[in-house]
C-alpha cells in the first residue's frame, strides 16, 4: 500500500476545473439538463453540443447505439425529441422497443448526462415539417440510402441517386 500526501498536479487540475454540482442535487435534475445544454450552445465549447449517443434493443435483443442530434428540450416534460428513419435499425428497434438510453458527453466542459425512458413519435405533421427544414443535400441523402442496409458500393450510392434527382426534380 502506498501513502500520498497529496494529489499529483495533473488530478488537482482536473477535479478543480470540473463544473461544480448543486448541493443538494435537485429532486428533478431536467432543469439543470436543460441549464448546461443551453450553456454548451452558447459557449461553443463542443463543436456539435446536440450529438448524442442513442442506445436501443433490436427486436432480437441486440444492443445497438450510434450518434444522433438532439433537435429540442422540454425541460417541463422532461422530453428529448430526436429525429431518425422509420425504416432504418433505430427506427424498427424503437417500434420493437420503445424505449432507449440517451447520452451526451461534452468533453471540454467535464459534462455528461444520462438519460433513460419510453420513446415515442411525434406526428407525421412533426416529421414531415423537421423533414423539409433539413438542408436539401440532407433530404436528397435521405431518399437515396436505404438507411442502415448494405450497399453494393459508391457508383451504386452514386446511381441511386442520380434516379432519385431525376424522378423528384430535386435540383
Amino acid at each position: 500500500m502506498m501513502k500520498h500526501d497529496a494529489l499529483p498536479a495533473d488530478l488537482v487540475t482536473l477535479f478543480s476545473r470540473s463544473p461544480e454540482l448543486p448541493t443538494p442535487l435537485p429532486a428533478d435534475p431536467f432543469p439543470l439538463f436543460a441549464a448546461w445544454f443551453a450553456d454548451e450552445k452558447q459557449s461553443a465549447r463542443t463543436p456539435n453540443p446536440d450529438a448524442m449517443s442513442l442506445a436501443t434493443i433490436d427486436a432480437d435483443g441486440s444492443p445497438s447505439v450510434r450518434i444522433v442530434l438532439c433537435r429540442g428540450i422540454d425541460a417541463a416534460r422532461g422530453s428529448v425529441t430526436f429525429f431518425t428513419n422509420y425504416d432504418g435499425r433505430k427506427g424498427q428497434a424503437l417500434h420493437a422497443h420503445p424505449r432507449a438510453a440517451l447520452c451526451f458527453h461534452w468533453d471540454d466542459s467535464d459534462r455528461q448526462v444520462r438519460l433513460e425512458g419510453a420513446v415515442t413519435r411525434c406526428t407525421p405533421a412533426e416529421s414531415d415539417a423537421y423533414f423539409y427544414s433539413r438542408r436539401w443535400e440532407s433530404r436528397l441523402s435521405a431518399w437515396t440510402s436505404h438507411q442502415s442496409q448494405p450497399t453494393a458500393g459508391r457508383a451504386a450510392l452514386l446511381a441511386q441517386t442520380d434516379l432519385v434527382t431525376q424522378l423528384t426534380h430535386f435540383v
